[in-house]
């Protein structure tokens, strides 16, 4: 990527976003697939494992089990 009059610095933190940018869709693509080719009750398994496991792991939420429950019941409805 040549841009002109773009410092070659700035030309390699753009070329590390776009690939950066790249894998992340790549990745979710690969999600959705194996979203697609599994049960919806396997579906709402994976996906309450992740984002409890997620909500779980994060100080904002922590010793708070009741709004714990009610934010990963909320997800794993709208994950349907």
């Amino acid at each position: 990527m040549k841009i002109e009059k773009m410092p070659p610095d700035i030309q390699s933190r753009v070329v590390a976003y776009l690939s950066y940018i790249q894998l992340t869709l790549e990745q979710q693509n690969e999600l959705n697939t194996f979203f697609d080719n599994i049960s919806v009750s396997l579906k709402n398994e994976v996906v309450n494992f992740i984002f409890s496991t997620a909500i779980k792991q994060n100080p904002m939420f922590k010793n708070q089990t009741s709004f714990q429950q009610i934010l990963i019941y909320n997800i794993s409805m709208v994950m349907k």
